[in-house]
């Protein structure tokens, strides 16, 4: 058998992520566009941010040697994206982190068969010391915002001082 074939997200990770449909064949219903800002954006917001296309559900970013992962976009859903943040415990409050970035909620958007009132941006803590961030996107131009570039270099900085209290030892 062909041991040494390259499966699409690993030849091809972008085109993957990006495509017309998600892996189980449903047409694709958020801006591929949020995506592209996304990472994009995220890149920016630091000199060492690499970007990883080649998983089948997540586009991935990592800062300098650090194993685990400072942002990711989940794409693999029909009619969301979903992007995580790891930074420091307590950096954000959600409200205000809600009020910055201003993303109506999915009853909102007149437009879409999605429905909820819940926000589209939640913080999760973990006992690890840090926090997850989470936002779900849809919109390229909802996160080509002045909002969401002050979130991600924050976020950014957040996640350095994590990596920088683990190297001295501290809990993060």
């Amino acid at each position: 058998m062909g041991a040494e074939v390259e499966r699409p997200w690993e030849s091809d990770g972008e085109a993957w992520h990006t495509g017309p449909t998600t892996p189980q064949g449903y047409p694709r219903q958020w801006e591929t566009g949020a995506l592209r800002a996304f990472v994009e954006m995220a890149a920016e917001a630091g000199d060492d941010v690499t970007v990883d296309w080649a998983d089948r559900e997540f586009v991935t970013l990592r800062v300098g040697e650090a194993r685990d992962w400072w942002a990711r976009a989940r794409t693999d859903y029909q009619w969301d994206l979903r992007l995580q943040f790891h930074t420091e415990k307590g950096l954000f409050d959600a409200e205000q982190l809600e009020g910055q970035l201003n993303l109506p909620t999915w009853d909102e958007i007149e437009e879409l068969p999605r429905y909820g009132r819940r926000s589209r941006v939640r913080i999760y803590t973990h006992a690890r010391g840090h926090d997850v961030v989470a936002i779900w996107g849809f919109y390229e131009n909802e996160l080509r915002t002045e909002g969401f570039r002050i979130f991600l270099r924050g976020c950014y900085e957040g996640y350095r001082r994590m990596g920088q209290d683990a190297r001295r030892g501290q809990e993060p």
